[in-house]
């Protein structure tokens, strides 16, 4: 699968298509940064373009969007082909009801500006949804998550935010008629959860349903971008307190670097990444 190789109108950052020199001439990068990633066996060619520009950590997203996508559709088509049953599609909500999905520092932002630039009477119903589970969060503190060197999270914290999340009924501000309202720009956590056995063990009614794993976990590689640009620790936010974390960190989302250096600093987070998630992939055979 090729990454939609289009350059959003006055992006600095972007995909483009590795194959294409036409592509990379209209694109008017000054600097193409090769993305090489190992997966399901092979060697996925993606390449990321930077102008002379600058960007803000919501400007990463995009990018980072189409790196997870091409990188995601390649290991389920793996799966698919090695016979694994995978249960997710078109109106099953269950993960949208069972998982405290958590957004970088990045993606807060991004998805904050989507909200405030939507027409008016849907921006004030998300800000509302959102404002709702967030009072029912914080009158249930969640537990606390804690991150390894990596910039992953400790599997146990995540097993007992989700058993805690369950259990105050909180579904995601975002979900619409068991559907997904900003399915396109939905956080990276999302696009990548695909579970592999039953449709009734997806829901919890039984034991046979598991994740199916990536080679990167591109949550992880956002937070340590911005870590790396910040100079700061690895951190992500419960994503019906994002606008609020966003009120408070206003300044931080104002921020620029170069563009060619958040490039690069990307797609090294995403190879090193991948060489270590190789080990995991392992169980899909």
């Amino acid at each position: 699968m090729q990454a939609d190789s289009a350059a959003p109108d006055g992006a600095n950052l972007f995909v483009v298509d590795p194959w294409s020199h036409a592509q990379r001439q209209r694109a008017e990068a000054v600097e193409i940064i090769g993305c090489d990633v190992p997966v399901a066996g092979e060697t996925l060619r993606l390449n990321l373009a930077a102008t002379a520009g600058d960007v803000t950590l919501a400007d990463i997203v995009p990018a980072a969007r189409q790196l997870c996508d091409a990188i995601t559709a390649r290991t389920v088509e793996r799966a698919v082909a090695e016979k694994y049953n995978i249960p997710c599609g078109r109106g099953c909500s269950a993960c949208c009801r069972r998982y405290l999905v958590p957004v970088t520092a990045c993606e807060a932002f991004a998805l904050t500006g989507r909200i405030l630039a939507a027409a008016p009477a849907r921006s004030r119903r998300m800000q509302r949804r959102l404002l709702l589970a967030a009072r029912r969060i914080m009158e249930h503190r969640p537990p606390k998550l804690s991150f390894d060197e990596s910039g992953g999270c400790n599997e146990a914290d995540l097993t007992a935010t989700s058993r805690w999340y369950e259990q105050i009924d909180v579904s995601c501000p975002f979900l619409e008629g068991d559907c997904c309202s900003i399915y396109s720009a939905r956080p990276v956590a999302c696009r990548q959860h695909f579970i592999h056995g039953s449709a009734a063990g997806c829901m919890g009614h039984s034991d046979d349903a598991e994740r199916l794993p990536m080679p990167v976990q591109m949550a992880d590689v956002l937070g340590l971008v911005a870590a790396q640009l910040e100079s700061a620790e690895v951190e992500a936010v419960p994503l019906p307190l994002m606008a609020a974390w966003c009120d408070v960190n206003a300044e931080r989302g104002l921020r620029t670097w170069p563009a060619v250096l958040a490039a690069e600093i990307l797609a090294r987070t995403v190879r090193q990444t991948a060489l270590e998630g190789t080990r995991e992939m392992s169980g899909v055979r």
